[in-house]
């Protein structure tokens, strides 16, 4: 069976880049006097002083002012602000994890309990530790909208001085993060009519695989303008990191050049699992074939097309991926395939999964039976441990009101660390509220998103949220659907993680849980 789907889709690097939509160049109708550039340059700057930054909302009016203006002074300023709000956020950040990891010391052995008691000292931090978790969520929630907001107003700049300014000093940069090369890249391919120039001079110089995966992607944006960096691109499919060879087998199927299918198909026959799906799916679209992952096939095809392809008789790019079903005797989780190489599984914990549930999976062998939603779950992952192929890694996180690691590093699935897993979930109780949000959140930082430019090299490629109900805070408060998805597309901004999500009970956020999943490439269950 086939199954067409989008290119994005397909590749696993569909890029919403930022966390708000792209916004459109400001209309001016009357030219602005340098007077008042300069001015608006001024406050936005005092705005954003890194030491002494204003309220949120003293910023936004200033961002707001500043977007009337596109000049090189401009960029560098929304450039600095941008800076100085993502410093914020991670500090923000680093604190929470603090502040999580003494709550779950504090609470430990009674995260079960439904009325536990602290001596009075401990009761007390507490009820510190959730007023601080709650005030600096809000907070980062508030910046991460004022981030997203400077992103989109970079990638609006057309001035070519400005865009010019942009290249140079943030794609040659090591200190900015991934999300603003992504735009400035972005912004750089969708003009590369003016500034393909100076992407090439920068693309290369460039050496870190962060540097190199986002310059791809404005390549990728320029599309056949930039098809005589092909021969700089075919020399990256042979790159050490995966997460290069996959990006410039992308670049190459978006420029079209004939010169690449057969390093492409040289590439399909080395690379495993999803890599390979990816590179098929650049071949596919490149050449408008559907051969899957059959290099044979592919091989066939290329030497009886191959003199036609490379005089550009036959038209190239814009073809779509066929994926076909797999053959491979794979574990499923909630008939979802385990098709990942490392998986996290998020398994609810909440107070809502005392209720009854009959459960009934596709692949079930056995006959179905009336069990709490808790443990009918707890019964599939422990099964689903032990479907996986020895050489996958796993990890698992429950939560309720909070986070609970299994393991600080991803594990192998040895029998005896399954077994230590299985028996881990075994002792899961119901209790508390749904707090998704952190969860997610520690799931990404096993990834290795927690630092700068580390997007690249993820420990994880798959993850499996469970819920029965909508998201809370950790004081039990209902939690923003709508924050929570903004957040997971700075996490996973080069959607190398694929999340799959798993709705039980009849109180679950389905659009939620729906959107979440296919933004990251997953697919949706309801039981």
């Amino acid at each position: 069976m086939k199954l067409i789907l989008p290119l994005l889709s397909a590749l696993l690097l569909a890029l919403p880049i930022v966390a708000a939509p792209i916004v459109p160049v400001p209309a001016v109708a009357v030219p602005q006097a340098p007077a008042d550039e300069a001015k608006a340059v001024k406050v936005f700057k005092k705005a954003y002083h890194p030491k002494k930054p204003q309220p949120v909302s003293a910023r936004q009016t200033a961002l707001t002012n500043i977007a009337a203006f596109d000049s090189q002074k401009v960029a560098k300023s929304l450039v600095d602000g941008h800076v100085a709000v993502g410093n914020e956020i991670e500090s923000i950040d680093v604190q929470r994890v603090g502040w999580l990891a003494e709550y779950v010391q504090l609470t430990k052995g009674k995260e079960f309990e439904e009325k536990p008691s602290y001596p009075r000292p401990v009761f007390n931090r507490i009820n510190e530790l959730k007023k601080l978790l709650q005030d600096s969520r809000a907070n980062v929630d508030e910046l991460r909208g004022l981030h997203a907001a400077l992103r989109a107003q970079i990638g609006a700049l057309t001035e070519a001085q400005a865009v010019k300014w942009l290249v140079k000093n943030v794609l040659a940069s090591k200190k900015h993060t991934l999300l603003l090369k992504l735009t400035v890249s972005r912004l750089a391919g969708q003009l590369s009519d003016r500034v393909l120039d100076d992407l090439q001079r920068v693309f290369a110089k460039a050496k870190k695989p962060a540097q190199i995966v986002a310059l791809l992607e404005g390549i990728s944006f320029a599309e056949k303008n930039a098809q005589k960096l092909a021969p700089q691109i075919i020399k990256l499919l042979k790159h050490k990191e995966q997460p290069v060879r996959e990006r410039a087998a992308y670049a190459l199927s978006k420029i079209a050049a004939p010169e690449a299918i057969e390093p492409l198909i040289d590439l399909l026959e080395t690379e495993k699992g999803r890599a390979q799906e990816n590179v098929a799916a650049a071949l596919e679209v490149l050449t408008r074939q559907n051969h899957g992952v059959l290099v044979a096939s592919w091989r066939r095809w290329y030497a009886d097309e191959k003199e036609k392809l490379l005089a550009g008789k036959a038209p190239l790019g814009g073809g779509m991926f066929a994926r076909n079903a797999s053959t491979k005797d794979m574990g499923y989780y909630f008939d979802i395939a385990m098709d990942g190489q490392s998986i996290m599984y998020i398994i609810d914990s909440s107070g809502s999964m005392k209720a009854e549930i009959e459960l009934v999976l596709k692949n079930s062998k056995g006959e179905p039976k009336k069990d709490t939603r808790l443990e009918a779950c707890k019964g599939e992952l422990i099964s689903a441990l032990g479907r996986l192929e020895r050489d996958a890694e796993f990890n698992i996180i429950w939560y309720n009101n909070l986070p609970y690691l299994f393991s600080e590093q991803m594990l192998k699935a040895s029998k005896a660390d399954v077994k230590r897993g299985q028996d881990w979930v075994k002792q899961l109780k119901p209790n508390s509220s749904t707090n998704i949000y952190d969860s997610l959140k520690m799931a990404f930082d096993v990834a290795g998103q927690g630092s700068k430019d580390k997007y690249y090299g993820v420990e994880l490629d798959t993850i499996f949220l469970l819920t029965d109900g909508s998201p809370t805070k950790p004081d039990g408060k209902a939690d923003s659907t709508e924050k929570i998805i903004e957040a997971v597309r700075e996490w996973n901004v080069l959607k190398r993680i694929k999340i799959h999500c798993i709705g039980i009970g009849k109180n679950i956020n389905t659009a939620f849980l729906e959107q979440l999943a296919r933004e990251n490439n997953g697919e949706f269950r309801k039981y």
